[in-house]
């Protein structure tokens, strides 16, 4: 195995464990909480302002996050059968009059 590999599979390596990690904590920062949603840092700073998961942030500087209140975010709206997605007109491709 060459060094870069191997290098590419300790990084791989790392970032499950850190992902693993993450599912265990009670209390994540927001770099952990946007990447346990898997988004920006900047999409989770628009969803607080906007709809307000709850959050800490002591000493009125890191903003923390429970798990379990994000879990309820995502679920907010759950649904369960494609009746909850709007249906949306399929687009006419270009060589289409």
């Amino acid at each position: 195995m060459s060094f870069e590999k191997l290098i590419q599979r300790i990084n791989e390596l790392q970032n499950q464990i850190l992902e693993s990690n993450l599912c265990r904590k009670n209390i994540l920062s927001l770099n952990e909480a946007a990447k346990y949603l898997g988004i920006s840092k900047s999409t989770l700073y628009k969803i607080n302002l906007y709809s307000g998961i709850p959050f800490t942030k002591p000493a009125q500087k890191l903003i923390y996050y429970k798990r379990e209140d994000l879990d309820a975010w995502m679920l907010k709206n759950y649904t369960d059968n494609l009746s909850g997605i709007a249906k949306v007109k399929p687009r006419k491709r270009r060589d289409q009059k």
